[in-house]
């Protein structure tokens, strides 16, 4: 009588999990950048930075303005 209780929790936690261990596809007209490239962009004269990170992620450290 407990295994019928317990199949369906496993399935739940199976497909609540699920999701988190797929990346979300990259928008069009969005690319990821590595450091270095994310360098040579914003040394351009007319860029913009915007950062979109968490307060978490921000904590984590941050990157020198130029």
């Amino acid at each position: 009588m407990k295994a019928l209780y317990l199949i369906p929790l496993v399935l739940v936690l199976c497909l609540v999990s699920l999701p988190a261990a797929e990346k979300p596809p990259v928008p069009p007209g969005v690319k990821n950048a590595s450091v270095e490239e994310f360098d040579k962009l914003r040394a351009a004269k007319n860029a913009v930075v915007l950062d979109v990170r968490t307060e978490k992620e921000f904590k984590e450290g941050t990157f020198r303005a130029r």
